[in-house]
């Protein structure tokens, strides 16, 4: 009796180890809603701060030399470049159809503070893509 609740309990643990193998396997490849890079980011953020302040201080100088092309803070800007998402490829204006959309996706109030320079989370981030 002992041996037979041994075995299964043995069994479930192997189970749910390989469960979570298999999901970290996954996440890890294929990258879905860009976990990957969001977790790279935060190891790397918490050790090498400096590197980043000087990207960040580089990124600022070339969105200057880009005659304030973006209308991006440069902590914003510094945001979505680490979340994968390339900044020359957003647009300059920003249309009635893509504000009304940020309205819908974000609500009015948060759109407000995005706009006052505040930082958007990457939950926003993501829900904000549809809108371009």
């Amino acid at each position: 009796m002992f041996k037979a609740i041994f075995i299964v309990i043995i069994i479930m643990l192997f189970t749910a180890i390989a469960t979570v193998g298999v999901s970290s396997y996954f996440l890890w490849t294929k990258n879905p809603y860009n976990i990957r890079t969001c977790l790279t980011n935060n190891f790397f953020n918490a050790s090498s701060t400096t590197a980043i302040k000087n990207s960040a201080t580089k990124t600022a100088t070339s969105t200057v030399e880009k005659s304030n092309k973006l209308l991006l803070s440069s902590q914003q800007e510094n945001l979505l470049q680490k979340a994968g998402v390339d900044i020359n490829s957003l647009p300059t204006t920003i249309s009635p159809t893509m504000q009304a959309c940020f309205d819908e996706k974000l609500g009015v109030e948060r759109v407000k503070a995005i706009k006052n320079g505040a930082i958007p989370n990457p939950l926003e981030i993501y829900k904000a893509k549809s809108c371009f």
